[in-house]
């Protein structure tokens, strides 16, 4: 994902992999209008795989359980 900055400085994942796939798509178009048959191939490859993405993200977001976890308090072996 060249290009693409860090998730963390710019916003969720799935805003980053939106981006990233609009991107790909005017890569895509540029590559058409040059007649590189190669490259539109593999970046319709990447395009595909960052629809995947969205999607499992999407997925992931919608079924989340969004209550907090007990995790109990830590035993220090030697502490009383």
């Amino acid at each position: 994902m060249s290009g693409v900055r860090c998730s963390a400085s710019t916003g969720s994942s799935g805003d980053v992999w939106k981006r990233s796939s609009e991107d790909l798509g005017d890569r895509i178009e540029e590559a058409r209008v040059n007649g590189w048959l190669g490259e539109v191939q593999e970046l319709q490859i990447s395009l595909e795989a960052a629809r995947n993405k969205l999607a499992s993200l999407d997925r992931l977001t919608r079924t989340r359980n969004r209550t907090p976890v007990p995790l109990g308090m830590p035993i220090i072996p030697g502490e009383a």
